[in-house]
């Protein structure tokens, strides 16, 4: 595990090292495929990410090649980590690389002060006003962007947790709207965060991991917009480790996809939300 740690990191550091070169500009593939670059940063280094409207595969240039951020990864588990300090997502090649960067206010900090060093455009103005809604912890998701189309609220009273293990098989979790692979937006108020995933529980695959205040207007810029199939959300102030709890019991889709609980006319549901 240590040589294979070792050997990711020598390959992100080297492939940065070319950032300086480049610029956020567009390029084209061995197929042709327009590639725009953009200045990420994964794993804590800067780097320039490419990607196409075709595909939401993000690439990163090795020489003359274009190497996939998942193929690095190895498992394909690539995270992306948003809170209410930053304009864009980080990205990470593993959750516990997150993990490792988030909740070590050492280098959390650091990276910050890099970030806003040389990509200050990435850092939000933090509002000092109240830190807590005064309606109290809840998230938003939206079929559209900017919190558009249909909605679905959920309150979360301190301490809370819910999870949706698949969104399509889940409807009556959500007012009877199948929103899997249709989320275009989200908001988490403060003290409340969520993981979104692009495949169902307990194989969840890529990930979103965002922690409030903040609200997502348009998840296309980050490649995520109608690739959402499960998520969970907690008021808890440190990582949710144990999703067990959040997800106990069997979580595969043994019913109707049409949930009868629904009824034709749809309403109702015993997610305790509601339609905006």
């Amino acid at each position: 595990m240590k040589k294979v740690f070792i050997l990711l990191l020598g390959t992100i550091l080297m492939l940065s090292c070319d950032v300086d070169q480049l610029s956020n500009s567009d390029f084209e593939d061995e197929n042709s495929v327009e590639l725009k670059g953009q200045i990420r940063y994964v794993d804590g280094e800067r780097i320039t990410v490419y990607s196409d409207k075709t595909t939401d595969d993000l690439k990163i240039l090795n020489g003359n090649d274009y190497v996939s951020l998942s193929d690095i990864s190895g498992k394909g588990d690539l995270t992306f980590y948003l809170n209410g300090e930053l304009n864009d997502f980080l990205i990470f090649t593993s959750k516990d690389k997150m993990i490792n960067f988030i909740e070590n206010p050492h280098r959390y900090n650091e990276l910050m002060a890099k970030i806003k060093g040389l990509d200050p455009s990435m850092i939000r103005e933090v509002d000092k006003g109240p830190s807590v809604d005064a309606s109290g912890p809840s998230f938003t998701i939206a079929t559209a962007h900017s919190l558009g189309g249909y909605t679905f609220t959920k309150a979360l009273p301190y301490p809370s947790r819910y999870g949706n293990p698949h969104l399509r098989c889940n409807q009556y979790e959500t007012g009877c709207i199948n929103f899997n692979d249709e989320i275009s937006s989200f908001r988490l108020s403060a003290g409340v965060s969520a993981e979104f995933y692009s495949g169902s529980f307990p194989s969840p695959g890529a990930r979103v991991y965002a922690q409030g205040p903040v609200q997502v207007n348009n998840l296309q810029d980050s490649g995520w917009n109608d690739r959402i199939t499960s998520f969970w959300a907690s008021t808890a102030s440190t990582y949710e480790t144990n999703l067990n709890i959040i997800f106990p019991g069997n979580t595969t889709c043994g019913h109707n996809y049409d949930d009868p609980a629904c009824g034709s006319s749809g309403g109702g549901g015993s997610g305790g939300g509601g339609i905006q």
